[in-house]
């Protein structure tokens, strides 16, 4: 999992202490956490093609949230935040085609993809466990990281 989300051994750490804080299951709360990165939500948004070159994106300065530009990957959107590329990468062609070409993954239902902006979306709601595209035993992580 961590493979999947760009993620080190120590931010792992950090967000299953945050998912332990949390309300609920454990592993749910984890998955949600996760999915609701910064550099997730370009890539699932399809603004950029892998998760690697959404962070790229995001730490050169290319992607706002609401009208703040955020440079940090790890950043936790919320309900309501619009995600968007800039200016520069709007101008700049080789930015632009992933968003035009779309997203390569089915847009999760906690994301919505703004129809008259293809450089742009929005989070509407928190992340559920079906909307993690690839299978995952968050049980086993926990028990992992228990030790």
């Amino acid at each position: 999992m961590r493979f999947n989300y760009g993620v080190t051994e120590g931010q792992m750490e950090r967000y299953l202490d945050a998912a332990r804080a949390l309300p609920g299951n454990t592993g749910e709360n984890l998955l949600m956490l996760l999915e609701r990165r910064l550099d997730n939500a370009v890539f699932r948004l399809g603004l950029a093609r892998t998760i690697p070159a959404a962070r790229q994106l995001i730490s050169h300065g290319h992607v706002y949230v609401g009208e703040r530009r955020v440079n940090r990957p790890g950043y936790r959107l919320e309900i309501g935040e619009q995600v968007s590329l800039g200016a520069r990468a709007r101008a700049s062609e080789s930015l632009r085609a992933p968003a035009e070409l779309g997203p390569s993954l089915r847009i999760p239902s906690y994301l919505r993809r703004d129809p008259d902006d293809i450089c742009a979306g929005r989070v509407v709601n928190l992340p559920a466990r079906a909307d993690v595209p690839f299978p995952v035993a968050e049980a086993l992580i926990i028990e992992f990281y228990a030790r």
